[in-house]
């Protein structure tokens, strides 16, 4: 059971799962001057195309894929090429030993990574994760209809470790720091909503729905919990990537020479 402490807020909470393996792929060899040609051999092609091509402007592809090469080279891949044509984007890397062979992998590199503050706790679906969980997602009613926080009000997230409880014992921990504007904005939303719930999500999947049971302003979150050294900097690193400016879908993967 995963707990979120917010300064001095005492939280009721649901379950965290954490989807997907993010950032924490093994590294190869650059691939010299941005060419797609490598002396490995094989090359695995990926052929991204986003969901809504209404929205595949010419800046949002470019954004897109600025944000991909950011992602890849978090996870240590630095043997790659990424290009836009005719509105999809096009990842190659190498593909012996690729981390990317793995669907599971390219579900989070290109996942949205969107966290977001809602109202209330209402949810559509659940499903089981494979340590047999339950996964909420897809907010309904009043908390689909409104968004108190985004990734854009949050400055950093940090994996830490420390004492946080009165025992002493030292646990991993996530600390999650809002920018002046998000500092000012859950301050209205915590007074807003004293004494119900307001939820967390994180590409329409719930993270928690801890009780405000006080007015917080200093702008600051803790996630804490059932947490190792590598899932808190896994969930730190999801929090910290830069979401896409469109939603990818994976039409295409293909081993070439």
């Amino acid at each position: 059971m995963f707990v979120i402490i917010i300064v001095a807020l005492s939280l009721s909470i649901v379950a965290l799962s954490v989807i997907g393996i993010a950032f924490g792929f093994k590294s190869c060899s650059p691939i010299k001057n941005g060419s797609s040609e490598s002396s490995k051999g094989e090359m695995l092609k990926l052929v991204l195309s986003p969901v809504d091509p209404g929205l595949a402007t010419e800046s949002n592809l470019d954004e897109t894929k600025s944000a991909l090469e950011s992602r890849l080279d978090k996870t240590g891949i630095n043997d790659y090429y990424v290009r836009v044509s005719d509105g999809e984007i096009i990842i190659e890397v190498p593909a012996e030993g690729s981390p990317l062979n793995e669907l599971e992998n390219i579900e989070s590199l290109i996942a949205d990574n969107l966290l977001e503050f809602r109202p209330g706790d209402s949810f559509l679906d659940a499903t089981l994760d494979k340590n047999g969980d339950i996964v909420r997602k897809n907010p309904t009613g009043e908390t689909a209809e409104k968004v108190l926080l985004d990734s854009s009000d949050i400055d950093k997230a940090e994996a830490k470790y420390g004492e946080l409880n009165l025992n002493g014992s030292e646990e991993p921990y996530v600390e999650i720091v809002f920018n002046e504007k998000g500092k000012e904005r859950f301050t209205e939303a915590t007074r807003e909503y004293m004494g119900k719930k307001i939820s967390i999500w994180m590409d329409s999947v719930m993270i928690t729905a801890p009780t405000v049971n006080s007015v917080i302003s200093d702008g600051k979150a803790i996630i804490s919990g059932n947490l190792t050294g590598e899932s808190a900097k896994e969930l730190a690193d999801k929090i910290n990537s830069q979401p896409l400016a469109l939603t990818l879908k994976l039409i295409e993967s293909d081993v070439t020479k």
